[in-house]
């Protein structure tokens, strides 16, 4: 028996194979390049060629294993909107589009969505990008629903025609009652929002088959099947992962609320919380890029940032300069901006500039990390490293050893999204097949 995963991401889309004892068998990754043009505020991606990639990724992987279910995940927040016949008709927005962000009724209009419901919700969220497109008269008149770009990839590989959601991504829209485990139906209401729009939640379960027969499970969040691949569920743990975006995850049995850290329900039940740095890995690249438009300037050839930044950490000494790397804010505060203190003329060098943001980085996920602790959540006995950004830098992973006080266990597996969506099919249709 085998059991695929398939992580519809970022900037990737990854597909990942699990043998009946969990042992990851292979794995492969697309670099999709779905992004599409738009103002300069959204972050909009084709949702058909997504959809084509992750089939394809299918059938490669069911020509060559006898697979007995597939599970889904991808990036949280964004949606797709979706008709009767379950085709989309729009672009997917993406959970880092930012027109949730703009003005609106002196705050914006995340804030104002917020301040109708009752609820925190936050740029990106697909609730918000909803109530935005709502008041601009952007959503399709023939727009029955919306889901994540994995809800539209499992609902196509089941064969059906609407959209099924778990609460793993139904939090992650906004509006969504952790302790009721649903939408909460009046304060849409109050917002002017018609919850008919929203697909039908259900737990980790099997939602129909593919053309050849293998189960398809609910697809489940990105944050959550990666503590998944990467701790194989230990709920002693934190996951650091460091990607595009950057999060930092504990699992807790009990709803705890924490300052700048997310709630979202697990699929194994209980909770996992998140603190999540909106520019994350991407900030590493901004620099790169700086260092690369310099090199073009001066010398009229960009060379490897990359490489040059690698040299420039192995370089001997600390730096004292401090570099907060918010170039996207936060989610309370969209406004805020990156920073660089305490620069003097003996540390305003490349060399410390980019040891800087490394610690700066860390830095931040480590705050969203005491936060958690503070509020009452257990302390992890260990600390567990994913994403690619993390996997590549060898100076970030010392730092994160060196913040957090543990060392740090990188698993002997790839794209921990793609296997812990394997993983949980596996644990599904092993405990179906045994009732």
């Amino acid at each position: 028996m085998s059991f695929l995963g398939i992580d519809v991401g970022t900037t990737s889309i990854s597909a990942a194979v699990c043998d009946d004892a969990g042992t990851q068998l292979a794995s492969e990754t697309l670099t999709h390049e779905a992004g599409l043009p738009g103002e300069p505020f959204a972050d909009l991606q084709d949702a058909d060629k997504l959809l084509r990639l992750a089939l394809e990724l299918y059938d490669r992987f069911a020509a060559k294993y006898t697979l007995s279910g597939v599970g889904l995940t991808g990036q949280q927040h964004g949606i797709v909107y979706l008709d009767r016949d379950g085709n989309a008709v729009s672009p997917l927005h993406t959970w880092r589009d930012r027109r949730a962000a703009q003005p609106y009724e002196g705050s914006t209009y995340a804030d104002a969505l917020s301040k109708q419901t009752g609820y925190a919700v936050f740029p990106g969220y697909g609730l918000a990008t909803h109530f935005y497109n709502l008041r601009h008269g952007l959503v399709p008149a023939d727009a029955e629903a919306f889901c994540t770009i994995h809800d539209y990839v499992a609902m196509k590989l089941a064969r059906r025609t609407s959209p099924v959601t778990e609460p793993t991504d139904a939090a992650s829209f906004g509006v969504y009652d952790l302790h009721s485990g649903a939408f909460d139906v009046p304060a849409l209401q109050k917002a002017g929002i018609d919850p008919a729009i929203l697909p039908e939640v259900q737990t980790a379960c099997v939602i129909g088959s593919t053309k050849d027969g293998v189960p398809v499970l609910t697809a489940i969040g990105d944050n959550q099947a990666s503590f998944l691949g990467a701790t194989a569920g230990d709920p002693d743990a934190a996951l650091l992962n460091i990607g595009t975006g950057s999060q930092i995850s504990l699992r807790t049995d009990k709803l705890i609320r924490a300052h700048g850290l997310e709630a979202r329900p697990f699929p194994l039940g209980g909770y996992l919380l998140a603190g999540s740095a909106l520019t994350g890995g991407k900030a590493y690249e901004l620099l790169k890029d700086f260092f690369e438009q310099t090199a073009l300037a001066l010398t009229g050839s960009r060379g490897s940032g990359y490489d040059a930044m690698a040299k420039l950490l192995q370089m001997d000494g600390e730096t004292d300069l401090v570099f907060t790397p918010l170039f996207d804010g936060t989610r309370e505060e969209p406004e805020k901006t990156a920073s660089v203190e305490n620069l003097r003329r003996d540390n305003f060098t490349p060399a410390d500039l980019t040891k800087a943001l490394v610690a700066g980085m860390v830095t931040e996920l480590h705050g969203y990390y005491d936060n958690a602790l503070k509020a009452g959540t257990a302390a992890p006995r260990a600390l567990y490293g994913s994403g690619n950004g993390l996997r590549r830098n060898p100076a970030l992973q010392k730092e994160a050893e060196k913040r957090f006080g543990m060392s740090l266990q990188l698993p002997d597996v790839r794209e921990e999204a793609a296997f812990g969506a394997s993983l949980l099919a596996r644990t599904v249709l092993k405990e179906v097949s045994h009732v």
